[in-house]
């Protein structure tokens, strides 16, 4: 069994970490005095450098436009203004600092959000028992060989450290030589798996903090002489509405629910967008919740205007698109393969990741200068992007009669969409520098490959 001296726990806790003998902390905080959890917790506050989360409910403190009121779980009401006072039995403050986010967050653990003057134009909550509810059982699945286009997917990997930390279960971490490292795959303390080579796969057990039984799968690769990084190979699926959706927990915090964080996708799409309020199911929307454990979700059908958003192919680029992820407010959809455009919820849609590949040869796409596509009721908005594609780099830096160029080459499309990490790396450019009145060359130049 693995222990732990006080100065650790501390420590731990100081990163915003859980350990065996503290509740989990509800920020990715500073915090070294985790609140209490559930109703009717003492009343504290916490200097967060990150997402406040909810004492009561375990979820973030955030709302984002159009979701349904019930979709937080629990009363939590909508942010309110710094200053704002409620009585101290009936809630929970959470503080942050004006460097971070500037409001004050508080959540009722007593009374309705309606009291608290909730937004108008939501929709109805998913507890409304007028509303018929579609309730879908969802199924755990490891994926050893984990081909799914993620938002970010660069940015999902995360540096492995000491231990993993899943649904409130530590799993230590032992590094043995540059290659190599041991972990414990049940959360007892113990060592009981051993992860060589460049990459590994494993499967973690353990019980939640309810003590129901759950299962967890990660993939590793090795970045490097003792340094390793981890991701989620797991997925929960099921048949909603009569189509298989999967979801993942994409930030890796062992929860299905982060809206926005975490992602899904729909039937055998390799392409996945963020966790949304709304999810499009043959060719009908639908409000989807799915609980934290990824064992159930729900569903109903969306009310509200909509019309079609078209970003299905690029203009001049040899490639299959394989995503393109617009988001608006809470909502997050895969127009990639809809070549007649997705029905979608009218609002203003920012391109959040995009990905392209042909054969063995890849690129990602990131928002870059492209501007919103509003969706208007009963429209639909094509966006106009890829090619001809512009390359730039930095502005140079003049020093007498010597130039400096940096080698940060940016590629923008044509609706200037930017197109990063490519794979393999492509050829270094050319860089020439003319004379401005005659054109003459004056000096050129080839950035070191890579």
């Amino acid at each position: 069994m693995r222990e732990y001296n006080d100065a650790t726990l501390s420590r731990r806790r100081a990163a915003g970490l859980w350990s065996r003998t503290s509740p989990r902390p509800y920020t990715r905080a500073s915090a070294t005095e985790p609140l209490s959890r559930g109703p009717r917790a003492l009343v504290g506050s916490l200097e967060c450098t990150g997402l406040p989360w909810c004492p009561a409910t375990s979820r973030p403190l955030q709302r984002p436009n159009r979701a349904p009121l019930g979709y937080l779980h629990g009363p939590c009401p909508p942010i309110l203004e710094v200053g704002t006072e409620l009585n101290p039995e009936d809630t929970m403050k959470l503080t942050c600092p004006p460097a971070g986010l500037a409001t004050a967050l508080l959540c009722s653990v007593a009374a309705s959000p309606i009291a608290f003057g909730a937004d108008p134009l939501a929709s109805p909550s998913m507890t409304d028992d007028s509303v018929v509810l579609e309730e879908a059982t969802l199924k755990h699945r490891s994926m050893t060989d984990f081909n799914v286009v993620l938002p970010d997917a660069k940015g999902v990997w995360k540096t492995l450290g000491e231990s993993l930390y899943l649904q409130g279960v530590e799993f230590a971490i032992e590094v043995q030589g540059d290659l190599k490292f041991e972990i414990d795959t049940d959360g007892d303390g113990d060592l009981d798996e051993a992860v060589k080579g460049n990459a590994g796969f494993v499967e973690l057990t353990g019980k939640d903090e309810s003590g129901a039984s759950f299962k967890y799968a990660v993939r590793f690769r090795n970045d490097g002489a003792k340094k390793w990084s981890w991701s989620p190979s797991h997925v929960v699926q099921g048949r909603i509405q009569g189509t298989t959706v999967s979801f993942v927990d994409r930030n890796g915090n062992g929860r299905y629910d982060d809206l926005g964080q975490d992602a899904y996708y729909v039937g055998n799409e390799r392409g996945a967008a963020l966790l949304s309020t709304v999810i499009h199911l043959d060719g009908k929307l639908f409000e989807l919740e799915v609980d934290k454990t990824g064992n159930v979700a729900k569903t109903k059908p969306f009310v509200g205007e909509t019309g079609t958003l078209q970003a299905a192919s690029l203009a001049d680029l040899k490639g299959d698109l394989v995503s393109a992820v617009f988001t608006s407010g809470g909502m997050s959809f895969n127009v990639a393969g809809h070549t007649k455009g997705l029905l979608v919820p009218v609002g203003k849609y920012t391109l959040a990741s995009g990905y392209i590949e042909r054969g063995s040869e890849s690129a990602s796409i990131a928002r870059g200068r492209m501007e919103p596509i509003e969706v208007t009721a009963g429209g639909a908005s094509a966006v106009e992007w890829g090619g001809p594609l512009t390359g730039e780099l930095d502005e140079p830096s003049v020093s007498g009669d010597k130039v400096t160029v940096r080698p940060n080459f940016h590629i923008f499309g044509k609706a200037g969409e930017s197109y990063v990490d490519f794979l393999p790396v492509g050829r270094s450019p050319k860089v020439y520098i003319l004379d401005a009145e005659t054109g003459k060359e004056l000096k050129k130049g080839t950035f070191p490959a890579g």
